[in-house]
């Protein structure tokens, strides 16, 4: 048993380390979970510390140490314990990575934060302070996680990122329990869960780059493929998105329309090493977007009427989202309402509890839609 004057942890760094954790852990009803990683040159994360807890004991796994990861998998997939995680999206890369699974079932306290209303995309370190009254230095956060010893900051950092983390899952518990909310929790992180399990598809990235919309169907088309090569090259070579093209680069290339390689090289930000080694290819790339045939193209950008049911869309989810004290980004985001408005109908997966909170909203889009 490690100690500190703030807070007391226990160092796991060998299978049969693990084995007794996972032993200890699995009578429990909820884990805290969360996870440090590297990710400065890398397009996959390295694994460099998990950090469980019961809310009685916390345990610093070290990754560099074990080999049999059977017992952790099992315990991360275990129904009958709750995992309880904050903004998870990056940690679920993590689990994927090491376990080839994610913890499930999962309740992401972010989530749970902005449908409970104490805000929308609250950081640990604020969520902690709004709800329990207690500050968590955020010192360590860039530090190298991959150096062994850690220092002791690091392992204080890293177990103070679970220590207060059921506390608050219960006050956000409490809340939503009092409001009929709990089902909604439950089923936003069944929804993290599934997305978590699917790598995001190469022709998908595209619609991340924020100022995408801005452009016309064709540049939007040779944006789509340009990121899609580009993802396949980074997971190809291992090395982040931005070491190929940055997003920026990406939208500035395809408004350029460059035709020959040379062009390439007026584009700022853009390396000369992927000039040299890629540049026909991206030329290529953006050509064929140009030569698609209308019935090939992406759906166009919103015009007119469309822009005018958007508009009142968005007014209508700030009033639902005021009346429910939600913010309007979990009842819809942006891409879901563009759907609304063209179709007149929810995607797939948002048809649970939003189904019946926005049922007079998506009747109002349809009926405007015909």
């Amino acid at each position: 048993m490690s100690m500190n004057a703030a807070i007391a942890y226990q160092w796991v760094d060998n299978n049969s380390a693990l084995q007794d954790c996972v032993g200890y852990l699995g009578g429990a009803s909820e884990l805290a979970v969360d996870t440090e990683f590297m990710r400065t040159d890398t397009f996959y994360p390295i694994p460099a510390l998990l950090q469980l807890s019961d809310g009685q004991r916390i345990f610093l796994i070290d990754p560099l140490g074990i080999s049999e990861w059977q017992p952790l998998r099992a315990l991360m997939l275990d129904a009958s314990i709750v995992k309880v995680l904050h903004s998870v999206s990056e940690d679920m890369e993590v689990f994927q990575r090491l376990l080839n699974c994610v913890p499930q079932p999962l309740l992401d306290t972010q989530i749970g934060a902005a449908l409970a209303g104490f805000g929308s995309g609250l950081g640990y370190q604020k969520l902690i302070d709004q709800l329990l009254g207690i500050a968590v230095e955020k010192g360590e956060t860039r530090s190298n996680w991959l150096q062994r010893p850690l220092s002791d900051s690091q392992c204080v950092y890293a177990a103070l990122d679970v220590e207060h983390l059921l506390p608050a899952y219960r006050v956000i518990q409490g809340k939503l329990e009092a409001q009929g909310r709990m089902a909604w929790w439950r089923e936003e992180g069944e929804r993290q869960v599934k997305t978590a399990r699917s790598e995001i598809a190469p022709g998908d990235y595209f619609k991340r780059i924020k100022s995408a919309w801005k452009l016309n169907s064709r540049q939007q088309a040779s944006l789509r493929d340009l990121c899609a090569w580009r993802e396949l090259e980074a997971r190809a070579q291992n090395v982040p998105r931005g070491r190929i093209l940055k997003d920026p680069v990406c939208v500035d290339i395809v408004r350029r329309g460059p035709g020959h390689p040379a062009a390439l090289a007026s584009v700022p930000d853009i390396r000369d090493s992927t000039v040299r080694k890629h540049g026909q290819t991206i030329c290529d790339i953006v050509a064929a977007g140009h030569s698609l045939t209308e019935e090939e193209l992406l759906a166009r950008p919103l015009e007119g009427p469309q822009k005018a049911r958007l508009k009142a869309l968005r007014e209508q989810l700030d009033i639902l989202g005021d009346e429910l004290n939600v913010p309007r980004e979990m009842l819809l985001n942006k891409r879901d309402m563009e759907q609304l408005v063209r179709g007149g109908e929810l995607p797939a997966d948002l048809k649970g509890w939003r189904s019946a909170v926005l049922a007079s909203v998506v009747m109002n889009s349809a009926a405007e839609a015909q």
